[in-house]
């Protein structure tokens, strides 16, 4: 009966999975190509972040250079990849100051080993390194992922977080590649922090 009972809700799991991944599908097809300015974007990201990051415990630095180029994407998609990023990131924060909060009150008993997070979003055009295109980099203070998940954590069903169900960085990179960018971990310690990186395509000039 209780295998029964596992095989059922597992089951139910999956088919509610499922559907988020179908309704997250049938949303990557709405919106229209534009010129899309990447601080304003980035600005907007972090406006709509401070909040939940602050309630976590993380602070976040934006560094955007002066006159960055706009890129060709769907504002609203781009947008969806670098929250997602940066919600990921503060979670993970969140989660591992959790576990230093549980090692503090079991162990040392009114210690200081939680730490303040850190998430930096940073956009970077470099002409010479790789004209056509602007990285959009998020980097965290957070747990970082281990060596041996970094292959896999871009396929369904792979989270960097113990509740989650790998849809997030799933959908984010299929975003990328439908916009002509790319979306990959560029680095990642654990206990150090990683690295995630955005690049989109700079809009074609006219011809002449």
């Amino acid at each position: 009966m209780a295998e029964a009972h596992r095989v059922v809700s597992a089951l139910t799991q999956d088919k509610a999975q499922l559907k988020e991944l179908l309704d997250a599908y049938s949303r990557l097809v709405s919106g229209h190509f534009e010129a899309v300015d990447v601080a304003a974007l980035l600005h907007k990201v972090k406006l709509q972040m401070d909040t939940k990051a602050r309630h976590a415990g993380v602070e976040i630095h934006l560094e955007v250079p002066l006159n960055l180029p706009p890129v060709r994407a769907i504002a609203s998609r781009f947008e969806q990849v670098v929250l997602n990023l940066v919600l990921n990131s503060i979670q993970q924060i969140e989660q591992q100051n959790d576990t230093l909060a549980r090692i503090n009150l079991s162990q040392y008993h009114g210690g200081r080993l939680v730490r303040h997070g850190l998430v930096i979003i940073r956009a970077e055009y470099d002409e010479q390194n790789k004209p056509g295109f602007v990285k959009i980099k998020v980097v965290d203070t957070g747990p970082g992922v281990h060596y041996h998940k970094q292959q896999r954590i871009f396929l369904l069903d792979t989270s960097t977080r113990s509740r989650g169900h790998g849809l997030g960085l799933f959908i984010s990179r299929n975003l990328m590649e439908m916009m002509g960018g790319r979306l990959y971990l560029d680095d990642s310690l654990l206990f150090i922090g990683s690295s995630f990186v955005v690049e989109l395509p700079l809009i074609a000039q006219s011809r002449r």
